[in-house]
């Protein structure tokens, strides 16, 4: 288990001292508030493969962490605050990643300490500044500026590839997503899709007596055998495609040109599933509006249910990915229109999650790392 005290600094055993090399790669500084959280900038060129060797590491073997107190000459060099000095990482910057863990760091105790909760919330095309702590304007994310203002920020963090499967594939298996043979997005109907001979980090974790569930967009192939029951999750709803691959889309884009409309028509109806059984047949409009929601209350259940035993949460948000959709409870709520609403959705998303977590006394044993798949769509 890893967790975490106020001191700005640590000293640990070997796994955590490559935690804190890992911590020095992104850019990492651990926050006063004794909370570990990570606000991240996506770029296009490294995978999550450090990442995912070391919570690997972290699980197979244990993470023990000692003498969490600084020595005072570190204390004089290192900043006690969330948000360190930066230096730019260049161009290509785009989402932050946030990542929240519990506070206070135990001895050595004769009992092994519980493994933590892990909870991953992936968007899908948000950009780096629609976050407020990151500049947002005409909107408001109250919920992730609390994540930001409780832990430590990564402002350099990269992803495999700026497009949908392969990020996924990435962040699932810690392998370049080229080595695995999935490139950019894969449409509907594909014969290609994440292969049963590579373990997920839901079969990962099952391995130490998780219990899993992956709510929203998988996107790693649409043929049963590629689907997420298939790939170490116990639990999933959610859609097998990104939004756009829908012959509902142009219905709601007014400058769609004739030739695209023509091929979007010809896309097959986009099945929401529960399980291994479809949920909808077709989403509809509405379906569209209610998916946010819909990933939020699953994922709020699952915890509940959960609470008595480690858990992996997975929860791929199908927006702001276009078409965007948002419930009637935040429909003209925001000053940006109906992108700054959805992104107030998936705001409030987050605070469900984290409530849910709080309500059931799981906060100081769980990770929560929130981040999108590659930058914005909307330029």
């Amino acid at each position: 288990m890893f967790r975490m005290r106020h001191s700005t600094g640590l000293e640990a055993s070997s796994q955590a001292g490559e935690f804190e090399r890992f911590l020095h790669v992104v850019n990492c500084e651990i926050g006063h508030s004794g909370r570990f959280l990570i606000l991240c900038r996506l770029a296009v060129v490294i995978t999550w493969r450090l990442f995912a060797r070391l919570l690997h590491k972290m699980l197979t073997k244990g993470l023990r962490i000692m003498n969490p107190t600084p020595p005072p000459s570190d204390r004089k060099t290192r900043p006690n605050t969330v948000v360190a000095r930066w230096r730019a990482a260049g161009a290509a910057s785009l989402l932050p990643l946030l990542t929240a863990a519990g506070p206070g760091v135990a001895a050595l105790a004769a009992e092994p300490p519980a493994p933590p909760n892990i909870v991953i919330i992936f968007t899908d095309d948000q950009g780096y500044a629609d976050v407020g702590k990151f500049g947002a304007e005409g909107f408001t994310t109250p919920n992730l500026d609390r994540m930001a203002a409780e832990g430590a920020i990564f402002r350099n963090f990269h992803v495999a590839q700026p497009v949908c499967s392969a990020s996924r594939c990435a962040l699932l298996t810690g392998c370049y997503p080229n080595r695995l043979g999935i490139h950019g997005a894969l449409g509907p109907g594909t014969k290609v899709g994440l292969s049963s001979a590579e373990m997920t980090l839901a079969q990962l974790v099952k391995q130490r007596g998780y219990a899993t569930a992956m709510f929203g967009k998988w996107h790693l192939g649409d043929a049963p055998q590629f689907m997420p029951l298939r790939h170490g999750f116990d639990e999933f709803f959610g859609l097998p495609l990104s939004v756009d691959y829908w012959p509902g889309h142009p219905d709601l884009i007014t400058n769609f040109p004739p030739r695209l409309v023509a091929i979007k028509r010809e896309y097959p109806n986009l099945p929401i599933y529960d399980g291994d059984r479809k949920f909808r047949e077709e989403m509809s409009i509405d379906d569209l509006n209610h998916l946010t929601t819909w990933y939020t209350e699953r994922a709020v259940k699952f915890i509940e249910k959960n609470r008595s035993h480690p858990f992996f949460l997975y929860v791929a948000h199908s927006m702001p990915h276009m078409p965007l959709g948002v419930s009637d409870k935040f429909r003209g709520k925001s000053a940006r229109g109906l992108y700054g609403d959805v992104i107030e959705e998936i705001d409030w998303s987050v605070g469900q999650i984290l409530d849910a977590l709080k309500r059931h006394g799981l906060d100081d044993n769980t990770w929560v790392i929130f981040t999108s798949d590659n930058g914005p769509w909307l330029c």
